[in-house]
């Protein structure tokens, strides 16, 4: 996009992508940043970026994000954090298997322990009885009574265990789709309604453990790893780890973030609801030691390295607590915001942090992701036209990066007229609210200095943008906001600057509150055209799944009014500039146009209809926005 926006339509794009681009001079606002890809991207072709957005943890992730060009090697620290941090929590991680061997554990499995509100008695809540599968050759299962690991034919389905006799079916477990059947009594009970019942945490239970008899290097062969029960010596560095936690907390009652968690304002209230009231709740003893221990550390480098140190922290948050869970089938981790939501797992899985090659989101390989995203920063390279990639030159921008913590409705940083091009991706108006995932990381990065206290970055967030679905007087007061925040792109960009974002959105009522918003902004639309999203990767995805976004480019031009009534003419138009990048696209592999695509490309032309894209006419006999908008879902 940045690419086509500086080249003139004869231009050999291809040439100017690879080799030639240049935007030096030219000066690129998103204000809506978030993770940063425009301003980092734009900065690497020597724009003057400027990336502003509303929560100081984006703002703080961006900052990372642009100076990785200039990042020192980080392994001489993680080494030294490893003999201060990690070699000292080992033995709290070291296992021995069946035949005495010493093991170093690579997963703990837990579960959650519920007390039946009926008949009082306590059961595990388990949704089957695999640990993991080979697929169509093998599968792991454990006793259901005393949790002894089995190694099993793809093709059985139930197994007697060979130390008690108990017999086991591998899928009728008591948690199906988050309720809780009780095996004594059979009463069923949604798990978020103990939660709200008992108005605490859950608790938990370890009950097996995948080990590997290598220690460091290389990624460990599936072959290689075993399944243990859980017996009495692993609890007992559990309760050595809780133990050595109380120590660190009596000497320095600040060596954990204690930051409860704000449910006034939630949007998404499941956390409390499930009885959570701290983020520390979110972590297991052992992982609240460690991270104590390692944040510690972090705390006393140098503020570059803190910086990415801290970033490598926060990713590494996400498969270091109790909300993750295991993908049996290929046998790792999967993180936390896998679905972007704080989804609750009735049997999370701990990982061991401080493994080399092995385990997916461990510290080093969390440190190794960030020394990878800088050598990209340092020697970049794009995919190739026909597979692989080609290396390209960064640019240096004339003037150095600049990212703020402020509000897109208020850009009072910027100067009228000083601009080039916005390139963005406005907030949904009933999407994600992106703030509040971020939530859980403010604790750590707060306690590490790399971000505002939580009551300050509170009052930014609450003036995010958001609205609830089938709220017409919220989804209107959304419009409002963000026509307001167009109305600051249109006055901060120069005459005939470019405003060019990205949209998907499933309802009419998100496109109809776009399209209100860009009335008020005041800019006139130049083009609508399709750019892949999420490429089917999603957890969401499936063969109904929009897989492209739309892109709508305007221009500081002289507008009309908005029209209310489209005539058949500007929904005739509005159709066949969809069907057009349909054609062109639909046939070919690797990411196939579908009908959903086509409905969100032709919402997003009819929104452009409405601005004046294809005429000024109003039809007072012709369709109401919202109608065409209707119909548009169904074509």
């Amino acid at each position: 996009m940045l690419i086509g926006a500086i080249s003139e339509p004869t231009a050999d794009f291809w040439k100017a992508y690879y080799e030639t681009g240049n935007l030096q001079g030219v000066t690129v606002l998103d204000p809506f940043v978030g993770g940063g890809t425009s301003v980092v991207e734009a900065a690497r072709l020597g724009a003057s970026a400027i990336g502003v957005d509303v929560d100081p943890i984006a703002c703080a992730v961006t900052t990372a994000e642009l100076t990785a060009a200039t990042l020192e090697d980080l392994l001489p620290t993680l080494c030294a954090l490893q003999e201060r941090v990690g070699k000292k929590l080992a033995p709290l991680y070291a296992v021995k298997g069946h035949d005495g061997t010493q093991l170093t554990a690579v997963h703990y499995f837990w579960v959650q322990i519920v007390a039946c509100p009926s008949c009082k008695k306590v059961g595990e809540a388990h949704p089957n009885y695999i640990l993991a599968e080979e697929a169509g050759q093998k599968r792991w299962a454990f006793c259901r009574k005393c949790h002894e690991p089995h190694s099993l034919k793809a093709i059985h389905k139930s197994f007697s265990c060979t130390s008690c006799e108990t017999k086991t079916v591998l899928n009728s477990a008591p948690v199906q789709s988050g309720t809780y059947t009780c095996p004594h009594c059979d009463k069923r009970t949604p798990l978020i309604k103990l939660g709200r019942q008992t108005e605490v945490p859950p608790t938990w239970r370890l009950f097996a453990i995948e080990a590997t008899p290598r220690t460091t290097g290389r990624s460990v062969p599936m072959k290689e790893r075993v399944f243990l029960k859980a017996a009495a010596a692993h609890q007992a560095a559990v309760a050595r780890a809780t133990k050595a936690l109380r120590q660190e907390i009596e000497a320095d009652p600040e060596f954990l973030p204690l930051h409860g968690i704000e449910d006034k304002y939630r949007s998404d209230t499941r956390l409390t609801d499930y009885g959570y009231r701290r983020w520390s709740q979110l972590f297991n003893d052992r992982q609240l030691l460690h991270l104590g221990r390692l944040a510690r550390e972090i705390k006393k480098l140098s503020e570059d390295q803190r910086r990415a140190f801290g970033l490598a922290f926060s990713n590494h948050l996400t498969t270091n607590c109790m909300l993750t869970s295991y993908a049996a089938g290929w046998r790792r981790l999967t993180p936390l915001f896998s679905i972007r939501a704080f989804r609750h797992v009735p049997r999370p899985v701990e990982l061991n942090p401080w493994l080399e090659g092995t385990g997916r989101g461990t510290f080093p390989n969390a440190i190794r992701q960030v020394l990878r995203a800088s050598a990209f920063a340092k020697a970049p390279k794009e995919p190739a036209r026909w597979g692989g990639f080609r290396e390209v030159e960064a640019v240096a921008p004339t003037t150095a990066p600049r990212v703020f913590s402020g509000n897109a409705r208020e850009l009072t940083f910027v100067e009228s007229n000083s601009v080039d091009m916005v390139l963005t991706d406005p907030p949904y108006f009933d999407n994600i609210t992106y703030s509040e995932l971020s939530d859980f990381f403010q604790p750590w990065l707060e306690h590490m200095g790399l971000v505002p206290e939580a009551a300050k970055r509170r009052i930014l967030v609450k003036r995010a943008l958001s609205a609830r679905r089938n709220n017409e007087e919220s989804v209107e007061e959304f419009a409002a906001n963000l026509g307001e925040a167009f109305s600051e792109v249109r006055r901060v960009l120069k005459p005939h600057g470019l405003l060019a974002f990205t949209f998907r959105h499933s309802t009419t009522e998100g496109w109809l509150a776009m399209a209100k918003a860009l009335a008020l902004g005041g800019l006139k639309p130049v083009q609508v055209l399709p750019m892949p999203g999420e490429a089917g990767m999603g957890l969401h995805t499936h063969d109904g799944t929009s897989l492209w976004d739309a892109v709508l480019v305007f221009r500081k031009r002289p507008t009309t009014t908005p029209i209310e009534n489209l005539s058949k003419e500007q929904i005739a138009a509005a159709r066949a500039n969809a069907r057009r990048w349909r054609d062109r696209f639909r046939r070919q592999d690797r990411l196939p146009f579908n009908d959903a695509d086509f409905a969100n490309l032709f919402r997003a032309s009819l929104v452009g209809a409405s601005l004046g894209l294809y005429g000024h006419a109003d039809d007072a006999q012709g369709i109401r926005l919202r109608n065409a908008l209707e119909v548009a879902a169904g074509q």
